[in-house]
């Protein structure tokens, strides 16, 4: 009776561990609980939407003269300024691609940002010449261009509106605010003459673009300087920006000695932007104080008189 009480025990205990080990064991038949549910994925939102400004081309001069052609920005110009600025008229956004420091990168046909939607002042400016702003404060206000050194200035103002979309302007066309002022002598200028100097003043070195208005044209002289070897008759350009103001442009011309020798002086003159005003008259007919003056003589005799004899 003990032995088959016995017995049965052990059979309860082997059984009992047989189906622990199968409850535990990863490769039995129990059905494995389900994966937890995938999260939908999150829609990725744009904070910035990316703008591009595409240049159309520019007249430039030709030829150091005053035939003008089509050219892309990219092959005339030497600086260019793009600068957004929101609502209150604080700048968001500035470049400078400039090619007299060598800190441009990309081309200089094309400019292109990332902005917030919204609406934005866009100012464009280009030079072939040096860094054209003057003021580096961030209000629109108090941005301005200069042009000291005969500068050809261009200058656009846009008003863009930044949506949940990329955009693009194509044939942004960039509006020349300077003028060129041409001086053709008709006469040649003896040969002891070096140079000649033409010179405006009242000529504004400044230009607002928050008022688009010029200023600082107090006591101001832009000079352009030819030398008498280029060209027996002189054609002298010189560019500055265009206000309304009356201009009073001498013309002179130096010795070898550096002195002056011939000098005109040509008052209320006015420019316009991107026309040429055009002085043409005669130089030598105006000496300078006791400078000295040119003789000629005439070769061939008036009349002859015959006496027979």
């Amino acid at each position: 009776m003990n032995k088959i009480l016995l017995t049965a025990i052990v059979i309860g205990l082997l059984s009992a561990t047989s189906c622990s080990k199968s409850t535990n064991n990863p490769g039995s038949n129990q059905p494995e609980p389900p994966d937890p549910p995938q999260q939908p994925e999150q829609p990725v939102t744009k904070t910035k939407y990316g703008i591009t400004f595409k240049f159309s081309s520019i007249d430039v001069q030709a030829n150091g003269r005053v035939s003008y052609k089509e050219m892309l920005p990219s092959t005339y110009l030497k600086y260019v300024f793009y600068g957004a600025y929101d609502s209150s008229g604080t700048l968001v956004s500035k470049k400078e691609l400039d090619k007299v420091n060598g800190t441009y990168s990309g081309s200089f046909d094309a400019v292109s940002d990332s902005l917030k939607p919204g609406k934005y002042t866009v100012i464009l400016g280009g030079s072939n010449g040096t860094i054209l702003e003057e003021n580096t404060s961030s209000l629109l206000k108090f941005l301005q261009f200069s042009s000291k050194h005969s500068e050809d200035v261009f200058y656009k103002k846009m008003q863009v509106n930044v949506s949940a979309t990329d955009s693009t302007y194509n044939g942004v066309r960039l509006n020349r605010i300077t003028s060129l002022l041409e001086v053709k002598l008709t006469d040649t200028l003896p040969g002891f003459i070096s140079h000649v100097s033409v010179a405006i003043d009242n000529q504004p070195t400044i230009f607002n673009v928050g008022t688009e208005t010029f200023t600082n044209a107090d006591s101001v002289k832009n000079v352009a300087d030819y030398l008498q070897s280029q060209d027996p008759l002189l054609t002298v350009l010189l560019r500055c920006f265009a206000s309304d103001n009356k201009h009073t442009v001498t013309i002179t011309a130096y010795g070898n000695d550096g002195n002056p020798v011939f000098q005109k002086t040509i008052t209320n003159v006015t420019v316009s932007g991107n026309n040429t005003t055009q002085l043409t008259g005669t130089l030598s007919d105006a000496p300078v104080g006791l400078k000295p003056f040119v003789v000629t003589l005439d070769p061939d005799y008036d009349e002859t008189t015959t006496i027979e004899f």
